[in-house]
C-alpha cells in the first residue's frame, strides 16, 4: 500500500478530486455541503495549480478510465482507496453498509482504469474498510487526503 504521507502531485490531485467528485455524484447521494466541499477544493487546487492541468488530457472528463490513466503510478492505490472511502461516506445515514449499484461500477472501472490486480483491490478495499472507521464522513475522509493543502471551507 501507499505510504499515506506521500505528497501527492499537483496532476494526480487534481485527477483524484475529478473522480472523487464523480463516485460521490454516482448515486445522488450527495448533500448540498459535500457538494460544495467537493467544489471548493477543486476550485482551490485549480488556483494552486494554474501551470498543472489534466482537462486537455482527455477527450470525456467523465471518463473514469482516461482519468485513472493520469494519475502518477505511485499514487494509484491511494486514489483507489480514497475512491473507496468516498463511495462508503457519502452515504444516506439511513442506507446500508453496501456501497450502491452505481458506484460500484465506477469503482470496478476506476480499478481496471488503474491497472489494478484482484490482490490490490481486495487488499485496497479492506484498508478503505478500516480506515473509514476512523474518518466515517466524506469531509474526514477529504481532509485525510488533502488536509495538508487545501484550506477546508466551513460548512453547515
Amino acid at each position: 500500500m501507499s505510504n499515506p504521507n506521500t505528497r501527492v502531485d499537483h496532476q494526480s490531485a487534481g485527477v483524484i478530486l475529478r473522480l472523487l467528485n464523480l463516485v460521490a455524484l454516482a448515486d445522488g447521494g450527495v448533500s448540498l455541503e459535500e457538494e460544495s466541499l467537493l467544489e471548493s477544493l477543486s476550485e482551490q487546487y485549480k488556483l494552486q495549480a494554474k501551470f498543472v492541468t489534466w482537462e486537455d488530457q482527455v477527450s470525456d472528463p467523465a471518463c473514469i478510465e482516461e482519468l485513472a490513466a493520469l494519475i502518477n503510478p505511485e499514487q494509484r492505490e491511494l486514489a483507489m482507496k480514497t475512491a473507496v472511502m468516498v463511495a462508503s461516506a457519502s452515504r444516506h445515514q439511513q442506507d446500508d453498509e453496501f456501497i450502491c449499484e452505481q458506484e460500484r461500477e465506477i469503482l470496478s472501472r476506476l480499478a481496471t482504469g488503474l491497472e489494478l490486480s484482484p490482490d490490490q483491490l481486495q487488499s485496497i478495499e479492506s484498508a478503505a474498510a478500516e480506515e473509514i472507521k476512523e474518518h466515517p464522513n466524506l469531509w474526514q475522509v477529504l481532509f485525510s487526503l488533502f488536509g495538508n493543502r487545501f484550506d477546508f471551507p466551513v460548512l453547515g
